[in-house]
């Protein structure tokens, strides 16, 4: 899946974790993902939702990296936006789609 997205499987987990993707079925937090192949192609071809996807991927990085620097939000040039982003959970999951039925 990640290939498909072009992103490591730490960037799929940053997605299903703000909802941007969705597992097939209840897995439990540290269970292995799937994911329906029909669905993530119709994702793929939708530019918009490539363009909400990136934004998410790279504003959750923005955020780990002023953490990691020790900064604090006043001191941070994306003070506004680094509060906004949203916090991933779960990100060491093992992610997998389902191939589409021939």
């Amino acid at each position: 899946m990640a290939k498909l997205l072009n992103c490591s499987t730490v960037d799929v987990a940053i997605l299903v974790s703000v909802g941007k993707l969705r597992a097939l079925g209840r897995r439990k937090p540290n269970a292995m993902k799937f994911f329906s192949a029909v669905e993530l192609t119709a994702r793929l071809a939708d530019r918009e939702w490539l363009d909400e996807a990136t934004k998410t991927i790279v504003q959750n990085w923005r955020r780990k990296n002023v953490q990691r620097n020790g900064r604090t939000a006043e001191k941070s040039t994306n003070a506004a936006l680094v509060d906004s982003l949203p916090r991933s959970k779960n990100v060491g999951e093992s992610l997998h789609f389902f191939p589409p039925l021939t």
